[in-house]
C-alpha cells in the first residue's frame, strides 16, 4: 500500500514513523516542509497512492480535501479526528473516505507505544473500512469499528481524563507556586491517583472533603481561593462529587 500523510505537526510525523517502520511505501507532505524526508504538498499530484492521511487541524480539513480532487478517485481519502464527523471529507471525485482515529496524546519527541494505542477505524463502504482495519491492526492490538457518534463520545471522554485533569493540574501548580510551596510535594500524590484510577473502579475510590461531606473543609478552601474561575470551579466539581455519591 502507498500512502501519503498531508501534515508535519506531530501527528503526522508519528503516522510517517510507525508506518515506515512497517515498511509501507510512506511520503510526507506539508506546506512548509521541515525535515529532509518531508515533501511540498504541491507535489502530492505526482504520486500514485492508494491511501492519503489527513493529520490536518479539524478546521483545515474540507480546505485540504478540495484541494485534492484531481487525485486519482481510487485513493482513499481519510481523516484523523475523534470529534469530526466522516462526511467532512465527502466530494465529488473520492467515494472511497474513512476515518484512523488513535485515541493517545502524540507529543514530539516521545516515543508512542503504539501496539496499545486504540484505535477507531472508520469506512464510508466495506471494502474501504477493511482496508483501513487491515492497516490499522499492523500498527495496533487494540483495534475499534469506529462511527460518528463513537468516535464523538470516546472523545469527549478523553478530553475529561485527560486535557481536563491537566488543566486541573496546571492551577495546582499555580496555587502552590502563589504561596511559594514546591510543586515537587503533589507529584507523589498525582502518581497515586492515576494509578489508582487505572486499577480500579473510580466511584469506588473517590476521597476528599466532598464526598466525605465536609462543609467546613470546603468553606476554608473556598476561603483562601481569589480566582473567580476557580472558586466556581471547586464548587462545581464539588456539587458533582455529592450529587454523583448520594445516588450511589
Amino acid at each position: 500500500m502507498r500512502i501519503g500523510i498531508i501534515g508535519n505537526g506531530n501527528l503526522g510525523n508519528a503516522f510517517y514513523k510507525v508506518l515506515t517502520s512497517l515498511n509501507f511505501n510512506v511520503a510526507l507532505f506539508a506546506r512548509s516542509p521541515e525535515a529532509t524526508y518531508e515533501k511540498n504538498i504541491k507535489e502530492i499530484v505526482n504520486h500514485q497512492l492508494d491511501l492519503i492521511i489527513l493529520a490536518v487541524n479539524d478546521n483545515a480539513l474540507q480546505i485540504v480535501v478540495e484541494s485534492l480532487i484531481h487525485i486519482s478517485p481510487n485513493t482513499i481519502l481519510v481523516h484523523c479526528s475523534g470529534a469530526t464527523p466522516i462526511e467532512i471529507i465527502e466530494n465529488e471525485v473520492h467515494k472511497n473516505i474513512g476515518v484512523i482515529y488513535p485515541l493517545q496524546t502524540i507529543i514530539k519527541g516521545k516515543t508512542i507505544e503504539w501496539k496499545k494505542v486504540p484505535i477507531f477505524v472508520q469506512g464510508s463502504n466495506e471494502n474501504t473500512q477493511e482496508k483501513l482495519i487491515g492497516l490499522a491492526m499492523q500498527i495496533s492490538d487494540k483495534v475499534h469499528i469506529g462511527t460518528n457518534e463513537n468516535r464523538l463520545i470516546v472523545h469527549l471522554a478523553a478530553v475529561l481524563t485527560n486535557n481536563f485533569i491537566n488543566h486541573l493540574a496546571v492551577l495546582s501548580f499555580d496555587l502552590l507556586d502563589k504561596y511559594q510551596i514546591d510543586k515537587e510535594v503533589l507529584k507523589p500524590i498525582l502518581s497515586a491517583t492515576m494509578e489508582k484510577i487505572l486499577q480500579n473502579p473510580p466511584d469506588l475510590t473517590q476521597t476528599g472533603p466532598a464526598v466525605r461531606g465536609d462543609k467546613i473543609t470546603m468553606q476554608r478552601h473556598q476561603n483562601i481561593i481569589s480566582d473567580r474561575h476557580l472558586s466556581k470551579l471547586y464548587e462545581l466539581f464539588s456539587d458533582s462529587i455529592i450529587q454523583h455519591h448520594e445516588k450511589k
